[in-house]
């Protein structure tokens, strides 16, 4: 996929090219009539926008996880950004949301022929970006900031705000959408992952009126979709784990080799015990 930012009227779901794979979320989303939905509970005082003034963004993957669960559509003269994070927390999605508005600006000015090395004023849509929160760690604030999280408040050349969800409103297509992943997530904990605990959990969602005009077209896609969500985060979490030992064991070996130090002794400085420790002592 090139740089090129792909802006296109939002009608049907065919209108979104699928290039990766696609979570719930997206699959959601990509249909005009809950995608409107999403937008009035982000703007419930906008009660005059409808389908019709809806376009969908084509966002770069910023973060090659395989997975993509990020989405970008425009209401007139305003962008806004979701991402989605599925189970972790974590306060690097400023700069992933930085990455996503660069690359996005960039195809739109292409896209609207203008030339940011001109000296004609760019006409730029105003940004706003969310990220629907659905694990366990509680999240006190509402909107994260790159200069608060990252340099104590101080002005910097650049700041990205990005609002926080991790509620909706009464019964909103937001609070089902997150009640749905917990309701998941929650039976993925208790029986494990399988297909029959995907559709147990869609079926106990239709039964408390979630999602249940989506759950009832789109089971056999939410299923599979599922599954590979969960596969992908195990690989995710395994490279993860992988990468850390990899990251100790070097600091071990210079340990060893700076200090003529046996392999006991420089992991008991670094604070490794038990399973990590055999881990790391089959590789050296």
């Amino acid at each position: 996929m090139g740089d090129k930012v792909e802006v296109n009227k939002l009608t049907t779901k065919e209108n979104m090219q699928r290039t990766v794979k696609d979570t719930v979320f997206r699959d959601l989303f990509s249909d005009p009539n809950y995608l409107i939905q999403l937008y009035r509970a982000l703007h419930p005082e906008d009660a005059e926008t409808t389908t019709a003034d809806l376009k969908y963004v084509t966002l770069e993957t910023v973060i090659a996880t395989g997975i993509y669960n990020d989405l970008g559509f425009m209401v007139g003269n305003k962008l806004i950004i979701l991402c989605e994070s599925q189970s972790t927390w974590s306060e690097n999605i400023l700069f992933r949301s930085l990455m996503y508005l660069a690359k996005t600006y960039q195809g739109y000015f292409d896209d609207s022929g203008q030339n940011i090395y001109g000296s004609k004023k760019l006409q730029a849509p105003e940004a706003e970006v969310y990220v629907i929160y659905v694990g366990q760690k509680k999240i006190e604030k509402k909107v994260i900031s790159l200069s608060e999280e990252f340099y104590s408040g101080k002005q910097t050349a650049v700041d990205v705000r990005v609002n926080v969800i991790v509620e909706g409103r009464e019964n909103d297509i937001v609070s089902q959408y997150i009640l749905f992943c917990k309701v998941v997530d929650s039976l993925v904990k208790e029986k494990g992952r399988s297909t029959a605990t995907m559709r147990e959990a869609i079926q106990i969602c239709k039964d408390r009126n979630v999602l249940k005009e989506y759950l009832e077209s789109h089971e056999k896609e939410a299923v599979e979709m599922l599954m590979e969500l969960y596969d992908q985060e195990r690989i995710t979490d395994r490279m993860l784990a992988s990468n850390r030992l990899d990251t100790l064991l070097e600091a071990i070996k210079r340990l060893m080799s700076r200090h003529d130090w046996s392999f006991e002794q420089a992991a008991e400085e670094l604070g490794v015990f038990g399973s990590d420790r055999d881990n790391l002592r089959i590789r050296l």
